[in-house]
C-alpha cells in the first residue's frame, strides 16, 4: 500500500516552503534596496563635499590651488 501523507502534513510542508521561498526573496530585496541606499547616500555627501571644496577654492599669486579655509572633516 502506498499512502500518501495527511492533508494537514501536506499543508505545513507547503506553507513551510512558501515561507522559505517568502523569505529568501524578502532579504534578496531587503539587501539590494540597502545597497541601493547607502550608495545614494554616499552620493550625495561626497557631492556635498565637493561643492564644499569648490566653493573654498582659490588661486594665490603663485597660481597654486588653496582652499580659503580648512575643511571640519
Amino acid at each position: 500500500m502506498n499512502r500518501q501523507p495527511s492533508l494537514r502534513r501536506r499543508l505545513l510542508l507547503a506553507g513551510g516552503v512558501g515561507l522559505l521561498l517568502v523569505s529568501l526573496l524578502a532579504s534578496a530585496l531587503l539587501g539590494e534596496l540597502f545597497k541601493r541606499s547607502a550608495r545614494d547616500r554616499l552620493d550625495h555627501e561626497l557631492q556635498q563635499d565637493m561643492l564644499t571644496l569648490l566653493s573654498q577654492a582659490e588661486v594665490d599669486p603663485d597660481g597654486q590651488l588653496r582652499l580659503r579655509q580648512e575643511p571640519n572633516d
